[in-house]
């Protein structure tokens, strides 16, 4: 069984922030840093959520 990779709170930020620059393709800069579009997707929401986008 594989392990599961841990972000960082401050990678996490820096990718979401790379996804909301405008003509951005989330999908594609998911599959550039190596992790599934949802997962971004998830992170994204989380971030609106709280407030820090």
């Amino acid at each position: 069984m594989a392990r599961r990779r841990r972000w960082s709170d401050a990678f996490k930020a820096e990718v979401v922030a790379r996804s909301f620059e405008p003509g951005t393709n989330v999908s594609a800069l998911a599959r550039e840093i190596g992790i599934q579009a949802s997962q971004l997707f998830g992170w994204r929401a989380e971030a609106l959520r709280r407030g820090e986008v």
